[in-house]
């Protein structure tokens, strides 16, 4: 029983939940604490295109359609956390959320109807997540650096000098809003 229990111990999954504007994905990472070659693998991805960001960017809120699509697929990935033995996880929504007068009541009812608790992250964060993200796969860590994101609702830019952060920025400017901006104006 006791070398069984060690056995499990060695390997860990975690997932993180990101609700964008564009698109809503679960990613779930094994943590391998033996000497493996990899500390982290990727053991799922799964991305479904919401576009939470027409609703966000054009009306200020989040129709009630896209509302019950979102607490569907919550559900479904609080069951994919399960199945994988999720033993923990960070669910963050990003610009469309963030915009949306309606935003916070959503968190509150998506808590309330699936458990999944969804911080709402504001600009620096979501640059400073970006970067921790992508600073271990730079393999050249000398010189100066930017980092450039361009999600659907907001674009990150982080600044690096010798590895390390100088500056991050955060700017409302995205693909969704960029498109739902052009049909507004050939309307």
């Amino acid at each position: 029983m006791q070398e069984h229990m060690m056995i499990n111990m060695k390997k860990v999954n975690y997932a993180a939940i990101d609700i964008g504007s564009n698109a809503v994905r679960l990613l779930i990472k094994c943590v391998n604490e033996e000497n493996a070659p990899e500390l982290m693998s990727k053991v799922q991805l799964i991305r479904i295109p919401l576009r939470l960001g027409e609703d966000a960017f054009t009306a200020g809120i989040i129709s009630a359609e896209k509302e019950k699509k979102l607490i569907r697929l919550m559900k479904a990935y609080k069951q994919l956390m399960k199945i994988y033995d999720v033993v923990d996880y960070r669910a963050c929504a990003t610009s469309a959320m963030r915009d949306a007068k309606n935003g916070k009541d959503i968190i509150k009812r998506i808590k309330k109807k699936t458990g999944i608790r969804i911080e709402i992250i504001d600009g620096q964060e979501e640059a400073k997540m970006i970067y921790n993200n992508h600073i271990e796969c730079m393999e050249d860590r000398n010189g100066n650096y930017m980092y450039v994101d361009v999600g659907g609702g907001s674009t990150e830019i982080n600044l690096l000098s010798q590895g390390e952060l100088v500056c991050s920025r955060s700017y409302n400017i995205g693909t969704v809003r960029i498109l739902n901006k052009d049909r507004k104006s050939t309307r």
